[in-house]
Formats: C-alpha cells, sequence, structure tokens
C-alpha cells in the first residue's frame, strides 16, 4: 500500500467531513446534510462511511476523502495528503519533489510559514517593553492571558522590526511580498510593515491555519481604526469567518451561531463561556460566510451594535441569511452596549439569557419600522408593511410566510385579507431543491438492487457469489454493467475501491450506482442474504429470458424455427416450475 493509500485508509470521511458539515445519520452507514458546494435548502448531501465516499445529489459532486477537502479548501492533492498524514501523526515522504510540488500550492505554503514566523514575531512583541501600550489596553479591557494566548493576540511594533525579522529567516522574498504583510514602495522599491503600531488579531481559515491579520490602531485619532490583510492566494475576506475554527463545533453541538460585529466582541462572549460566536472579518456579511454558517446551524442569532450603522448592516445581513433559509433572531443589548461590554458588565449568564430571549427576525423588524415610518397614518402603515414584507417572502416556507405576515398585519394595524394578498402578490415561485436520494425508477428490481449494493459493500459477498452474479446478468440485466465493472476493480491488483468502480461506468451507470448505494429507504443486505439474492436472480434472468421467448414465437413467421422454441420454451418452463 502506498503512502496515500496508507493515509486514506486510515482516515474516516464522516468525521473529515463532519468538521465542515453538519450530518444527520440516515441509516446504517449513511449520512446526510447539506452540500457545501452549492446553495441549497433541503439536504441532498450524503456521505457513505462504510464505502468511505460522498456524494450530492443536488449538484452532482462526488468523490472520496481527498477530493472533498481539494474541492472544499481549494487545495492540491499533495496539500490534501499533507494535512490528513499531520493530522494522523504521520510524516510526508520526501521523493518525488516532496510536498507542495506545484507552484501554486508552493506559494500557499510559503505563506502559511511567513504567517508563522510573524505570528511568533508578534506574540514576542506583545510581551516585550513595546508592546506595554498594547497590552494595558487589552488589560482595560478586562482580557487576561488565558484569552490573550487562546486567540493569539500579539503586536505589530512601529518601523523595521518586523521586516529584519522575517529577513533572518529561511523565506523566499516572493512570498513574502505576497503575504500581505508588508508593502512595496512605488518609488524606490523599499520593503515596509504594513501593520505598525497596531494590536493584532489572527484570523483563521475554517481548517485552523493563520491566514490573515486584522490590527487595531491604539492611537485615538490614527485611521483606520481598523486594519486588515488584503486579499492574497490563501486569505480571500469574503469567504472568512473570525472565530470559525474554534466556533464550528459549539455552532453544531447548540444548532446556533451568535454573529457579532468586532474580534473584540467574540473575544469578549468567549470569555464569558460563549463558545459559537463568529464575525465578519472588516466586510458586510457576504454568500459565502452565510454558506459557512449553514454548514454547521440552522439558527443565527444577529447581535450588532446599537447605533445606525450597526442596525443597518444587522438589517442586511437578516435578508441575506433568511434567503439562505437559516432561520434568524436578532438581539439589541439595553443601554447601547455591544457584547464585550455587556458581558464585562453583565457577565456570561446575563448574556446567555439575552440570548435565549432574542426575538424573532420579524419582532424586531417591526420595532425598528416604528422608528423609520409613522404608523399613525395609512400611508406610513402600508410603507411599513411592504418594507417588511421583502423579508418575509424570503422564508422557505408558504405556510410560514402566512402566519408571518398575519401577525405583522395585526400588529402594523392593516387588513388581514390586504395583507395576505399582499403576500401573493410579492411572493415568487419556489425553487424545489433536489432531495436526497430515494428509490428511483431504474429498471432494476428489488433483490437486483439489493445484490448490487451487498456486492459493493461487502468483500465476502464478492468472493462468493459476484462471478455467478455476472454470469446471470449477462443473459440480459439491467445491472450488467454494474456488476462487470465490479468484477474488473475486484480482479485488478490493489485494494477494492468504490471510485474505480465508478471510473468504469458510464454517466447513467454511475448515477444509477450512486443512488442504489445512498438510498436511504432500502434495507441493509447483509451476507447470510446473499444466496436469496442470487436465487432471486437466477429466477429474474430466467423469467425475462421466458417473456422474451414469447414475444419472440409470437411475432414469428417461420414454421420451420416453432419446434427449437417450444423446445426452448418447455425448458425454461421446467426450471421456473411453470410446466406441468
Amino acid at each position: 500500500m502506498d503512502f496515500a493509500q496508507e493515509v486514506k485508509a486510515a482516515a474516516d470521511i464522516v468525521s473529515v467531513v463532519g468538521a465542515h458539515v453538519r450530518l444527520k445519520r440516515q441509516s446504517g452507514n449513511r449520512y446526510l446534510g447539506l452540500c457545501p458546494f452549492h446553495t441549497e435548502k433541503t439536504p441532498s448531501f450524503s456521505v457513505h462511511g462504510a464505502l468511505q465516499i460522498y456524494k450530492c445529489f443536488g449538484c452532482g459532486k462526488s468523490g472520496d476523502v481527498f477530493s472533498f477537502l481539494m474541492e472544499l479548501q481549494g487545495l492540491s492533492f499533495i496539500e490534501t495528503l499533507k494535512l490528513l498524514a499531520q493530522q494522523q501523526g504521520k510524516e510526508m515522504p520526501r521523493k518525488g519533489g516532496g510536498p507542495g510540488a506545484d507552484a501554486a500550492a508552493r506559494t500557499r505554503e510559503g505563506l502559511l510559514q511567513v504567517h508563522e514566523f510573524t505570528q511568533r514575531f508578534l506574540v514576542e512583541q506583545l510581551k516585550s517593553r513595546r508592546g506595554a501600550g498594547a497590552m494595558r489596553y487589552l488589560r482595560q479591557r478586562g482580557l487576561g492571558l488565558e484569552e490573550i494566548e487562546e486567540f493569539g493576540l500579539g503586536y505589530a511594533p512601529s518601523g523595521d522590526a518586523l521586516m529584519s525579522y522575517l529577513k533572518g529567516k529561511d523565506l523566499r522574498r516572493s512570498h513574502v511580498l505576497e503575504s500581505g504583510l508588508v508593502g512595496q514602495s512605488d518609488r524606490d522599491s523599499s520593503v515596509y510593515a504594513r501593520f505598525r503600531d497596531r494590536l493584532m488579531f489572527p484570523i483563521h481559515s475554517d481548517g485552523g491555519n493563520l491566514i490573515g491579520y486584522g490590527g487595531r490602531s491604539l492611537e485615538a485619532d490614527r485611521q483606520p481604526k481598523y486594519l486588515n490583510s488584503p486579499e492574497t492566494p490563501i486569505y480571500r475576506k469574503n469567504a472568512v469567518l473570525y472565530n470559525i475554527h474554534r466556533a464550528r463545533t459549539a455552532m453544531r453541538q447548540s444548532n446556533l451561531a451568535v454573529l457579532v460585529e468586532g474580534y473584540m466582541d467574540v473575544i469578549g462572549v468567549w470569555r464569558a463561556g460563549i463558545r459559537n460566536a463568529v464575525a465578519t472579518c472588516g466586510t458586510a456579511l457576504t454568500s459565502r460566510q452565510i454558506s459557512m454558517l449553514r454548514r454547521h446551524c440552522d439558527t443565527v442569532v444577529v447581535n450588532f451594535d446599537s447605533d445606525s450603522a450597526g442596525q443597518a448592516a444587522a438589517e442586511r445581513s437578516v435578508e441575506m441569511l433568511l434567503r439562505d433559509g437559516l432561520s434568524v433572531r436578532v438581539l439589541e443589548l439595553p443601554s447601547g452596549l455591544d457584547p464585550d461590554e455587556y458581558c464585562r458588565e453583565h457577565g456570561g449568564e446575563s448574556y446567555r439569557q439575552q440570548l435565549e430571549a432574542a426575538p424573532a427576525y420579524f419582532h424586531w423588524l417591526l420595532d425598528r419600522s416604528r422608528t423609520q415610518f409613522d404608523l399613525s397614518t395609512s400611508d406610513g402603515r402600508t410603507k411599513a408593511f411592504e418594507h417588511l414584507l421583502r423579508s418575509v417572502v424570503l422564508l422557505p416556507d408558504e405556510v410560514q410566510q402566512a402566519t408571518t405576515v398575519t401577525d405583522l398585519a395585526q400588529h402594523i394595524g392593516l387588513p388581514q385579507s390586504l395583507a395576505l394578498a399582499k403576500l401573493r402578490g410579492a411572493a415568487k415561485p419556489s425553487s424545489r431543491s433536489e432531495a436526497a436520494p430515494v428509490a428511483q425508477a431504474d429498471g432494476l428490481s428489488p433483490s437486483e438492487r439489493l445484490l448490487v449494493v451487498l456486492l459493493v459493500s461487502e468483500e465476502g459477498a464478492r468472493q462468493q457469489f459476484l462471478e455467478k452474479a455476472c454470469e446471470i446478468a449477462e443473459r440480459g440485466l439491467p445491472s450488467r454493467q454494474i456488476l462487470s465493472a465490479l468484477r474488473a476493480v475486484e480482479k485488478a491488483d490493489g485494494p477494492f475501491r468504490y471510485e474505480a468502480v465508478e471510473g468504469r461506468l458510464d454517466g447513467a451507470d454511475r448515477e444509477r450506482l450512486a443512488r442504489l448505494v445512498f438510498d436511504r429507504d432500502r434495507p441493509t443486505p447483509t451476507l447470510a442474504d446473499g444466496e436469496d439474492l442470487l436465487a432471486a436472480l437466477q429466477r429474474q434472468a430466467l423469467e425475462d429470458q421466458y417473456q422474451d421467448l414469447l414475444r419472440h414465437i409470437g411475432r414469428s413467421g417461420s414454421t420451420a424455427d416453432l419446434p427449437k422454441l417450444l423446445d426452448r420454451k418447455l425448458r425454461l418452463e421446467r426450471e421456473l416450475g411453470l410446466a406441468q
């Protein structure tokens, strides 16, 4: 077994996928979740634990543990292999060019290394005399060493200290320049540190790699107050949520994410015991960030600042979250406090109670509309309702839309019939998402389906029944190409791999096999069922031949062939037990 197969054999695709997608067990080794590769509201993404494969019946993407991580994180095969090997405590072999053998992978690996060295430097600087002001600020915000170390906070000093530090490391100049941590003068091509005299917040990918920074100015009048890393090959700010790598486990366990505005808000609520908070990285909420949330939970509590900018951002975020099918609640803290301030003044338990009591989004929007529109006039009530209706039509369920509109009409003071009429005029036809696979009209009999699944799943079944099944299927059964592919892979050198079977099938049979394997409604066949399934397959083949022969006899115009046809008919009737 080569190194890649060794790593793959040791990996559990359910655990790997489950770190990025909230999976629900269907039956046996089959799991279902929302696809991470396209936007959907009905789960169509299936994972098979025994076969170590995944398949989305919505967008069609499928593969193994390697292809999943490559597609999700944009990694090369070598990078993916290295990532899984590190998780298993295995060291990559150094032959064949070593890890990062292609140019893009080398660049990404180099950029990660630049960030790794930079992080060591920034942490050291925070602990030094240079970082005294930054440390004092953190103490004033109530942070102790535990939170500072947990979030890897650091300090970027003024001057060229970072540049001098990086020059002493074995780093490519091109990687340092491309990292976004330094800038280059147009005048004389000199290099300077982008972040100077700033408190530094490391930003990590969903998988936990350090990919960028947010830097807060320590001078009250210095702008911008927050400076973020620019876009790089490893950092796309519209596809990153601050703290997602820490929060995702708690998000899955609670089925809830708390969306806040700033780095300090996340750290403040973490310090208070709230582990499922994330923040955007200096951008408005994006569809890619929402997709990250939907992989881990169904409900989002939006807790932005209470100022006008924060409330406007909250309303935009609510609409986007609803459009993607998430359940949304909105928390507006008393006295205009932000989450960090509230936790420091009132404690984590009080903040947890506030989260639990956070109203559904439309109650918050309704309260907000009272400050935006004059509800004492019919014109104001109509405008307020039409404004709120934009969010209602984003709800995925028509019944939910109708009940929400009815509640809004009652609160605003509009006739219910008028509100429902406006809803009918505004509602868009819902697009039906591809559902998880169920039994399809694929031309296979029930016993034929179960036998194929058994042969795919059990090595012992292939050894006992595959050759005979192929012999029977060659008589014209719909599963003959699938069984032939199974036999070819079974006879080939190396371990039996589902992907190798897929590779020998055309598109129709490949889809047919995937639906059989992932069908959530079928029973799970065992090795003890093999003989009965094979016997049923034999009878099915004979019955098909018998019906074909009867049709042939009926169409035959030649009396010369009739005795042979009738003799064959009699033999089939004896085998089927139909002869008198």
